[in-house]
């Protein structure tokens, strides 16, 4: 695979299996998306053939958002090649997908809406980080995506996966200081689950000081070992595991910002 291909694989990954998913919390904060979902229990996903997909589940109330598709979604957008995904969500060309589920056309209409909202969230204004709440709950997203994200390129770029390879298998837990968010990642072979919440008897533990911080380093605002030297993150276990790891996290800049 060409240089080009790969660079376009890799970022429909990471805006299907780590970006969109976050429409998870964007749901469970947001009373405006709450309100659009209200009442709805089906299955809606977004996949390229053969690539990236995601799946959001509505049933009661709430959403849960799983990568991957199915075979029969209430609807489906399938979405031809990595590049058209791409365009897709850049809004930088003209996609149609094959869509399935067309009589459901009114949800399909709502979860669109849904996915513009998202960019509120996801490039806020300077307005709006100054509410504290926000604040936090964009950089709990950041986190999220981030983490998320250190699956679609350590599983998909040719350079980190030369890194993971190297890297010993167990769980790798992030947590920001004093109460969240928290989330791991666990590397088998090459392969990473990720999952939100503390780890079970994690190889090593990433504590980042304060929300503030974890903002900072989110938006490359800070520089990683810098601040592992003033003791502002800090690394207990498998100190090579977490900065092999690092290194696979800030290269999701080179993709999306």
């Amino acid at each position: 695979m060409d240089k080009e291909k790969e660079k376009e694989l890799v970022k429909s990954y990471l805006y299907l299996n780590a970006v969109l998913p976050q429409l998870e919390e964007i749901i469970a904060y947001d009373a405006e998306a709450r309100e659009l979902t209200k009442g709805w229990n089906c299955t809606i996903q977004m996949h390229v053939p053969g690539g990236a997909g995601v799946r959001f589940v509505f049933k009661d109330g709430k959403c849960e958002a799983k990568l991957g598709a199915v075979s029969m979604p209430t609807i489906s957008l399938r979405i031809p090649t990595p590049e058209a995904a791409n365009k897709m969500i850049e809004n930088t060309g003209t996609v149609i997908p094959m869509i399935w589920g067309f009589w459901n056309i009114g949800k399909l209409g709502k979860f669109m809406k849904l996915t513009k909202l998202m960019e509120k969230y996801l490039r806020p204004s300077e307005e709006d980080l100054k509410n504290k709440d926000f604040f936090e709950f964009h950089t709990r997203v950041k986190l999220m995506m981030a983490v998320y994200g250190m699956k679609a390129v350590g599983e998909h770029d040719t350079y980190v996966k030369g890194i993971v390879s190297k890297v010993p298998n167990g769980p790798m837990e992030i947590k920001v200081l004093p109460d969240g968010p928290v989330a791991h990642i666990v590397l088998d072979n090459g392969k990473f689950t990720v999952a939100k919440g503390p780890a079970a008897d994690p190889m090593v533990v990433m504590e980042i000081k304060d929300i503030k911080l974890a903002y900072d380093m989110l938006n490359a605002n800070v520089e990683f070992m810098e601040e592992l030297g003033l003791c502002r993150i800090r690394l207990r276990g498998h100190v090579g595991m977490a900065e092999s790891l690092a290194v696979v996290m800030e290269r999701i800049g080179l993709y999306i910002s």
